[in-house]
């Protein structure tokens, strides 16, 4: 979700679940390790020349349940990408691997304030 908005769009779109839903309504998204926007892979800078798409957003490692408790989340489980690699990548797939900066959270609408 996140990857090819800016920090605007993030917010707004975070603010919109928040407004629209009701509290415990869960939220799941891919988010990138912010280390990919300051010093990106060869293959995505080769991509990013190509298709003219830029990854333009992404989160400080371990920060991503204080930025969503700030925008009114709760019960955030964040999974990085062992973490992702020892549930997918068994059996059939073990061999595949998924990149180190991508991690995906889950986390839920908190009571609206006020």
């Amino acid at each position: 979700m996140t990857l090819y908005l800016d920090d605007a769009a993030v917010d707004a779109t975070l603010a919109r679940v928040c407004a629209n839903v009701l509290p415990s309504s869960a939220i799941i998204f891919d988010y990138q390790d912010m280390s990919t926007l300051t010093r990106p892979h060869r293959a995505y800078q080769i991509l990013n020349r190509l298709t003219g798409e830029q990854r333009v957003f992404g989160i400080g490692k371990g920060q991503i349940a204080e930025f969503l408790t700030r925008r009114g989340f709760t019960n955030i489980l964040d999974a990085n990408s062992e973490q992702l690699e020892q549930l997918y990548c068994t059996g059939p797939n073990r061999r595949r691997t998924v990149a180190h900066y991508y991690s995906i959270v889950h986390a839920e609408v908190g009571e609206k304030q006020g």
